[in-house]
């Protein structure tokens, strides 16, 4: 028997005995609860008047709405047996009504006044201060860059609109979801903080906590302990607890309420699949569906249930018994295993899954009821962070079982909750909390106190980190007040990095820090471990004014940052390495590669404490002394041999003692943090003037030899500059990317200039300098170098010790040139930040113009900083055209900042440095100045650094400055150009030091040890391999420059009693070049000659082939292949008057063997020419916007429709080629293929298929398929008959005897298939049969037509059809007509031919020839009833009875006229009795032709509205009489069309003659190309309507061709068609499909996204929505949910789209990327730049740079041409790059 509770003091009935607890027992087998049975016995489903009359009686808060929603939620929300999350059903309207409603109900305290009571709570409320408005995921979020503090401070789309930002610097982005608009937070900006709309809402406001005040007592008392209860019962049902014991019901409630039993009883159990880090959406979806058998669960289902796995983190698979559920679950279990590591599953009591609904419609009801009065969400905050004893709660499951409040309750128990939950919750607090500023802090000092146990939990949370409660950091650390008391009062600082530290330890081996294993096994927990160093950035961002630091901010910050060096302490000396000097290092380990990442997140770190560090010396202190300790604690592990090393120049003798490290034999590492982050702060202290920045020695002294602290720094210096210099080949990877990293300084900017800074630092602490110059030496192995000992060791001088020594002295002069010259630094030099910004780019600019991009992200400028940046651009560069990409916009250094130019710059890689030094040589070169680049005038340096110009003057200097001399005057192999070059540089910087210091110490030394007479000596042409014009020029520059600085600070004037190196130099040069000059004449004299004698001698011999080509040339002169225009008058194609020509063929080079010969060959004779092309469907004339109809995209096999929908394109690049060498050429492909297959360990990828006869032109690399013939002339094969004399009517009516036009009629309306019209025409034998003569044509050319054919049926229809197969001669027809349709109507405004290159021209001439001779060259020469005449016959007869029957099914409406012209011209010869040719019927298939594109155009015309005055009449011009016939006659016409169709007549314009003639003109000039490439006869020199009708032997005059009687049996033929009333008006002709207008600017297209919601998704998500530029149409790209099955083949939204928009190329915009994506129908595409650019011209994809993007009209027009022109499959080709594509994209899937 079970029992149940009441709580004492509700009614209860008389046999219920209570006891001292307070708590009354029944027994709910036989009797209702107390509660439930007075809400039976009231009749209700509204509790709260019960539970007011409770709450009057001071009854315990939670059990009164946990007695009600025990029996109420599981009725209403219960999950149905048999169903999974995706097909559960609830009546939304009545758990509103039944659960949510009451509650309002009882904070108001009555049903039915609710809505009053809050309106007179809300009454004195006010929007809040913060907009707060949530982000989706996708909508586009803007920061302003002059007024925002950073970039985490953004604005939603309406809130910018309406601010002043908009016409501010702003940066643009989309938002992953989950943040809110900082609209109203004046922390966040530094001015304009409110938009209008909250500032006009802003007047007068009010907090919500004053709002709150205004609410009656027993109100605020109802709210807050509702508010308490509804967070209890939340946290109750969502926790992990196996028994929920207090929200059983009884067998009582099971009987009064049968509903109850299914849940309790029968399908009692759920089984969740749990979403994880883990698994892929491929894994997921296999486990479902193969769990329930593909019979049970589609793909679609398993996809749908898979994806609301990953949008809410958990899924509902099954509802039935425990052991249904677990057998499903087993069953999961095992086939997760078989792939690692295990789904999560959970089976949960079905009646706690329906409190769980339940709890998160609560907690989303909670948001809700703070928009319809602020105090609530006051009095929320209040509960929510209430320390008092009533409104803390009990954590279930919590280790112990304290009491807590519920802020901290959501914050630990978030790695419990699943995603649907986590965002519940985390929209309460952005909600509740977050949006007011006291509510903030002290959630925030709530998350500070529990930062490592939420940490700790959330690097093991197996879940996705997209949706957690860490990602509000964001949102609280980045408050500069908010962050500073958490540093000060809660030492948040320290714990954020002891939380980092404990989680690195864990990864320490023996006594190296070890990340490999961690990043490639749980690389995750790395990635998550990234948050806490961007908390630290959050944190540490804004430091605190100066002037306000108070000792418990320095005990914290100090405390913080001991912590952080011990932090560092466990990457110092990680990954150390030793030089392989035998065989290649067996195993590359990737360890370097994760130490590096790790300590480059540092390095922010450590740049953020210096920022600390500049405002306050307490804390520059105590940051100095830690990490002073931290090295020398660290430096007592090693033993440091010191040794003593002498050095001897001039009259100077000088010992030092420097640490002696071989980095050649020893283990050594370049991971210094420790060194780093001191030379990172060591700056700070030239921002304190005064004694304090002169103690800085006393201060490092103190803690050790200044050397030594910088010991492991050098080391690594030497070892990376040895790196660069080749000496660690055998290393391998590893090494070289160290090296990488190091020396690549845009992307890790402090590794190499911390470095430097140490170094320039340790010089300007030493007493002399000199000592770390020889500790350099030491390191670099150099000392015998540089003291001229190895001269006199010849033994070693052998082999690649040379070579390497060279390198390592070059390297060695490099970075003594940079600790020299790198003044330009903030806090070195007396420069400010813009001015080291300045140099920077000016050095970076040297070597080539760059874009604005280039330039940010060289200089590795922040967001936060692009403003700043983008100043001082414009200050030194100005924005030009590129001059080698078209559209694109560079920087270029400003001419009068060239003179900054630092040749040795110390951040160039090798490229840039010979860039940066060819450029300027080349600028010197055309501005006539000499090409020396000299030393740039340097700052001043601080006071910490001022001891910087000691260096060069320092004895080991001057003994390599002496040395390098030296050996520059003789043949040494230990000294080189460069070495010298920079030598020189150092002299001219060691002079200038002195001069700008007012000291001598440099020029004194240099004139002991005679510099001027070393540079003379070297100028002497001694060693000529050494020796060049530059390097001359450099050392006589540096004589120059010693000169006058000598006689400035020395007073020696300069001796002139003998001539100058510098003259005597040029002289010697002006005789070399005249000695070059007369070599060079003699021997140009003596090769033409020769040249002479050879020609001569080849005319003697080949006389006789000579004369012959000189006739030939005559005679095509005489009569070239076409006739020019301007020798015709008037020419006329076709009809009687027609216009007699001789041609030629011309000849054509094959682009493979060279060889020359024309297309037209002797019977018999093989290798025909072919030229490359590609065959594909196209839609551009389509304007059908009927996305249902499946054949949109598919090819006629009978007709060219009049639509023109879709239609075989065939395109050619016209390189011309013999069959047999493309032959040669295509099999060596396939055979390559083969290899390539064959020995490749992986599927390499090609941009082309030679499996679908792809290949590349071998001239321009367009991509091509397969090959056109190039056909010769029609009247080379056979002479062209003359027109027929008999009349338009007369040849109708033969042509209806001829074809038996009439036994089809006689069907009586019932169409004849075009399979049947064959056999009827051949079993009559009295139907005329034309004899085929013998064609002049090779039989390789007859072939190559066949295979064209046969390729031309694959592409266009998908088939393999055989050479034989009638339907590829329609085909071909709608091939040629396609393409005339295509040249004539892309470009209407040129001439016929103007668009038109030789090439196309050659290609459209041989595509027309082809379809015209192709069938009948299949036939025998005699046949008289072959196959392929046969098909003629029937071809004719089909299109015939189309369109001289009107009662068929297919109306000649929807027949192109174009596509009848060519086909009935190679069909129509067949109907006679004399020999097959061309000529005879043309002028009337043309007429009939004509009449049908005239009947078109008046069926689908549109009239013009009438123009009238301003008095109301219509404006009508004054016409001759003839065309006033013409005008009258075509109304006419129009008028009893429209009465037969049934359309209006009204508003028919007095030019309609005039507007038919316009519209027919596409329609002549096609025809007027055709029989141009047909007969060859030359198009008229002007292309208006008169001239084309002449051309084509037609009236120029509409009313002549209608009083025709032939003309007026078609019409009356055609208004006897029945159906012609329900044919659509189509406008003709058909124009070329244009792109979708695009929105100016780009934020319309993300707000667009934003709001797309995919139909087939689950969720309604589309992560990826892509717009077809075509159509307009948004589509789900990448997601399974949208994905098509056609056929075997599964397609992506993308793919399947284009199939019914392009059919075989499609062009659509990735709105959340901003890039463009063309696609093919074969599997193949690529991403081009979008059409959306900033202010500089660039694209920006994924938004990372985050400029206004605007439409670029140019780049918008150029990918439509790409498109119209068919040009996307080439394109795709094009931008195909074999050596850096390494992952095939599964474009398909797109």
């Amino acid at each position: 028997m079970a029992s149940g509770r009441i709580p004492a003091g509700a009614e209860t009935s008389d046999d219920t005995s209570s006891n001292s607890s307070g708590w009354e027992y029944y027994d709910d087998d036989v009797a209702l609860s107390d509660f439930w049975q007075a809400m039976v016995d009231r009749q209700t489903e509204n509790p709260a008047p019960l539970w007011l009359k409770m709450e009057s009686e001071s009854h315990p808060g939670i059990e009164k709405f946990l007695e009600f929603w025990r029996v109420m939620v599981p009725r209403l929300l219960s999950p149905m047996n048999g169903k999974t999350s995706m097909d559960q059903t609830y009546d939304n309207n009545r758990i509103k009504a039944v659960l949510l409603d009451p509650l309002e109900s009882f904070i108001a305290g009555g049903v039915g006044c609710e809505e009053e009571v809050i309106k007179v709570l809300a009454q004195n409320d006010t929007p809040p201060a913060l907009c707060g408005y949530v982000f989706k995921f996708g909508e586009a979020v803007y920061s302003c860059r002059d007024c925002g503090q950073d970039t985490t401070c953004v604005l939603c789309s309406e809130c910018f609109k309406h601010s002043e930002h908009k016409n501010h610097r702003y940066r643009m982005s989309t938002t992953d979801g989950g943040g809110y608009c900082d609209c109203g937070d004046h922390e966040a900006f530094l001015q304009h903080a409110l938009c209008s709309k909250h500032s006009a809402m802003n007047v007068d406001q009010i907090s919500s906590g004053e709002v709150l005040k205004t609410f009656p007592e027993e109100i605020k008392n109802r709210s807050r302990k509702l508010f308490h209860e509804i967070i209890q019962y939340c946290f109750i049902v969502t926790s992990a607890k196996k028994k929920y014991e207090e929200l059983l019901v009884g067998n009582k409630e099971k009987e009064l309420w049968p509903e109850l039993k299914y849940c309790f009883e029968f399908s009692n159990y759920c089984l969740m699949i749990l979403n994880d880090n883990s698994h892929s959406y491929p894994d997921v979806t296999g486990f479902i569906r193969n769990s329930f058998g593909s019979a049970h669960c589609s793909e679609r289902q398993a996809q749908d249930l898979t994806e609301l796995a990953d949008k809410d983190g958990r899924c509902m698979l099954k509802v039935s018994t425990y052991k249904d559920c677990a057998t499903l679950r087993d069953k999961i279990d095992r086939l997760s295993r078989r792939q690692g590591l295990p789904i999560g599953t959970s089976i949960l009591p079905a009646y706690v899954v329906a409190h769980q609904n339940f709890a998160i419609r609560l907690i989303e009801w909670l948001p809700k009821l703070f928009h319809k009065c602020s105090g609530f969400r006051a009095l929320f905050a209040e509960v929510a962070l209430s320390i008092e004893e009533p409104d803390l709660i009990i954590l279930p499951n919590s280790d112990k079982d304290e009491k807590i409040n519920a802020a901290k309750a959501i914050l630990i128990n978030d790695h419990r909750a699943w995603k649907e939950l986590r965002k519940a919750w985390i929209n309460v607090v952005i909600e509740g909390i977050l949006k007011e500023y006291d509510s903030k802090l002290k959630f925030a000092r709530l998350f500070a106190r529990n930062y490592k146990f939420i940490m700790d939990e959330f690097i093991r949370d197996e879940q996705e980190s997209d949706v957690t409660i860490v990602n509000l950091t964001v949102q609280m650390f980045t408050v500069k007040s908010i962050a500073h008391i958490l540093i000060e009062e809660e030492n948040l600082f320290f714990e954020v990095v002891n939380f980092l530290k404990t989680l690195l330890s864990s990864h320490n081996d023996d006594q190296y820090f070890k990340l490999e294993s961690w990043m490639e096994d749980e690389k995750d927990l790395y990635l998550k471990s990234q948050s806490a160093i961007t908390d630290l950035m959050f944190l540490l961002r804004v430091p605190i004014e100066e002037g306000r630091y108070n000792d418990t901010v320095r005990t914290s910050f100090g405390k913080g940052v001991d912590k952080f060096v011990q932090l560092l302490g466990l990457l110092q000396l990680s990954d150390p390495f030793k030089r392989q000097t035998g065989n290649h290092v067996e195993f590359e380990s990737r360890e370097w590669e994760y130490v590096g990442s790790m300590i480059a997140s540092l390095a922010g770190v450590s740049g953020q404490i210096q920022k600390w560090c500049s405002r306050d010396k307490t804390i520059l202190i105590n940051t100095t002394s830690s990490i002073l300790r931290a090295i020398t604690n660290h430096n007592s592990d090693f033993h440091l041999e010191m040794s003593e090393k002498s050095c001897q120049v001039g009259s100077v003798h000088i010992k030092y003692m420097v640490p002696e490290v071989n980095i050649y034999t020893e283990k050594i590492s370049v991971n210094v943090p420790f060194q780093r982050f001191l030379a990172s702060i060591l700056p700070a202290y030239s921002s304190h003037a005064g004694e304090f920045a002169r103690k800085l020695k006393q201060r490092i002294e103190s803690h050790g030899d200044p050397v030594l602290i910088a010991n492991f720094a050098i080391t690594s210096v030497a070892v990376l500059c040895s790196i660069t210099a080749s000496l660690w080949k055998r290393n391998g990877t590893p090494v070289r990317g160290r090296a990488f990293l190091y020396h690549n300084f845009y992307t890790f900017p402090s590794l190499k200039r911390n470095d430097l800074i140490l170094l320039q630092a340790t010089a300007c602490l030493l007493e002399d300098p000199g000592r770390l110059v020889m500790t350099l030496l030491q390191r670099f192995r150099l000392i015998s170098w540089a003291n001229s000992k190895l001269e006199s060791k010849p033994a070693l001088l052998a082999g690649d010790f040379i070579e390497s020594t060279v390198k390592m002295g070059q390297e060695f002069l490099g970075l003594i040139t940079a600790i020299v010259m790198e003044r330009h630094i903030h806090h070195v030099g007396k420069v400010s930040d813009r001015e080291e910004l300045r140099h920077r780019m000016i050095q970076i600019l040297c070597s080539e113009g760059m874009t604005h991009s280039v330039v940010v992200k060289k200089l590795e400028i922040g967001q936060d900083d692009v403003p700043f940046g983008d100043e001082v651009l414009k200050e030194v560069a100005e924005l030009k055209p590129s001059p080698t990409e078209r559209g694109k916009k560079v920087y270029e250094v400003r001419p009068e900042f060239l003179s900054h130019y630092n040749p040795f710059y110390y951040y160039y890689s090798q490229e840039q440095h010979s860039k940066a030094w060819d450029k300027q040589i080349e600028i010197k070169l055309k501005n006539k100045e000499r090409s020396v680049c000299p030393p740039p005038e340097q700052p001043p340096l601080t006071p910490v650094f001022s001891r910087l110009t000691k260096i060069l003057s320092s004895a080991p200097m001057m003994q390599v400055i002496e040395t390098t001399l030296k050996r520059a005057s003789t043949k040494s192999k230990l000294s080189s150009p460069k070495m010298v070059i920079q030598v020189c540089y150092l002299i001219m910087q060691g002079y200038q030091d002195d001069i700008m210091t007012n000291e001598s110490d440099f020029a004194k030394f240099a004139e002991d040890l005679d510099f001027v007479g070393l540079l003379q000596k070297a100028l002497e042409p001694v060693n000529d391999e050494l020796k060049t014009k530059e390097l001359s020029e450099y050392i006589q520059y540096t004589l120059d420059r010693a000169n006058e600085a000598r006689e400035l600070i020395l007073n020696i004037t300069r001796s002139d009693d003998r001539e100058s190196p510098s003259t005597r130099g040029d002289h010697e040069e002006a005789q070399a070049r005249k000695r070059r000059a007369a070599a060079a004449a003699n021997r140009r004299h003596k090769l033409m000659a020769q040249m002479s004698q050879m020609q001569d001698k080849f005319a003697k011999e080949n006389a006789a082939v000579l004369e012959k080509m000189e006739v030939d040339v005559e005679m095509g002169a005489a009569s070239g292949h076409v006739l020019k225009t301007e020798d015709l008058v008037d020419p006329i194609a076709i009809g009687p008057g027609k216009t007699s020509i001789s041609v030629s063929e011309p000849k054509y080079t094959c682009i493979l063997c060279q060889e020359d010969s024309t297309s037209l060959k002797a019977d018999g004779e093989d290798n025909a020419f072919v030229m490359a092309a590609y065959i594909q469907r196209s839609m551009v004339l389509s304007q059908n916007q009927n996305w249902s109809d499946r054949n949109r995209g598919k090819c006629s096999e009978e007709y060219l429709p009049s639509s023109l929908d879709c239609g075989p394109l065939v395109t050619s690049c016209g390189h011309p080629m013999h069959s047999l060498c493309f032959q040669n050429y295509f099999d060596s492909l396939v055979q390559k293929e083969r290899e390539r297959q064959h020995h490749a360990m992986f599927q390499l990828i090609i941009n082309y298929n030679v499996n679908k006869s792809e290949y590349l032109c071998p001239i321009c690399e367009r991509l091509s398929v397969g090959f056109l013939p190039l056909v010769p002339s029609l009247s080379k094969l056979f002479p062209l008959n003359a027109p027929s004399e008999i009349t338009f009517m007369e040849w109708i009516k033969k042509v209806v005897v001829k074809a038996k036009l009439k036994e089809v009629e006689k069907l009586k309306g019932e169409f004849v298939p075009r399979s049947v019209i064959p056999k009827l025409v051949t079993t009559n034998k009295t139907v005329l049969q034309a004899t085929i003569q013998p064609l002049k044509l090779p039989r390789d050319l007859i072939s190559q037509m066949g295979v064209y054919s046969a390729n031309l049926g694959n592409r266009a229809l998908d088939l393999a059809p055989t050479e034989e197969d009638f339907r590829l001669y329609q085909l071909s027809y709608e091939a040629s007509a396609f393409a005339l349709h295509m040249t004539q109507a892309a470009k209407e405004h040129l001439k016929m031919t103007e668009s038109l290159s030789s090439r196309d021209q050659d290609a459209l001439r041989s595509l027309i020839r082809t379809s015209l001779v192709l069938p009948i060259s299949k036939e025998k020469a005699g046949a008289t009833n072959g196959h392929h005449l046969r098909y003629l016959r029937a071809n004719a007869i089909y299109l015939l009875s189309i369109m001289l029957l009107y009662d068929q099914k297919v109306h000649m409406l929807e027949l192109d006229p174009l596509n009848c012209l060519i086909a009935l011209t190679a069909a129509l010869p067949n109907f006679g009795d004399e020999l097959y040719s061309f000529g005879k019927h043309d002028h009337h298939i043309l007429k009939l032709c004509f009449m049908i594109e005239l009947l078109q155009i008046l069926h689908g015309f549109h009239p013009i509205p009438i123009l009238r005055n301003e008095d109301g009449e219509e404006q009508a011009p004054v016409l001759p009489p003839s065309w006033i016939e013409e005008e009258q006659t075509m109304t006419r016409l129009f008028r009893d069309l429209a009465a037969h169709v049934g359309h209006s007549d009204r508003g028919i314009p007095h030019n309609l003659a005039s507007q038919i003639k316009k519209k027919l003109m596409h329609f002549m000039r096609c025809a007027s190309l055709f029989y141009h490439y047909y007969t060859d006869v030359p198009l008229p020199r002007k292309e208006t309507y008169v001239d084309l009708c002449l051309y084509l032997g037609l009236p120029n005059n509409l009313k002549a061709v209608l009083d025709d009687e032939g003309c007026v049996d078609v019409l009356h033929r055609f208004m006897r068609s029945p159906n012609l009333s329900h044919y659509p008006k189509h406008d003709r002709p058909r124009k070329v499909r244009k792109f979708i207008d695009l929105p100016p600017d780009y934020t319309t297209l993300i707000d667009k996204a934003a709001s797309f919601k995919c139909p087939n998704s689950a969720s309604g998500e589309s992560k990826k929505p892509m717009l077809c530029l075509v159509c307009g149409e948004m589509i789900c790209s990448r997601s399974r949910c949208c994905e098509v099955k056609i056929g075997s083949k599964t397609l992506g939204a993308c793919n399947a789209h284009l199939r019914n928009c392009g059919s075989d190329a499609g062009i659509f915009l990735n709105i959340r990327k901003s890039e463009v994506m063309i696609l093919t129908s074969g599997n193949r595409g690529a991403m081009l730049q979008s059409p959306y650019v900033d202010e500089y011209g660039e694209s920006d994809e994924g938004f990372r740079r985050g400029n206004p993007l605007h439409l670029d009209e140019d780049m918008y027009l150029d990918l439509q041409r790409s498109w119209i022109t068919a040009e996307i499959p080439d394109r795709i080709s094009r931008e195909f790059d074999s050596e850096t594509l390494i992952i095939q994209e599964n474009w398909h899937s797109l």
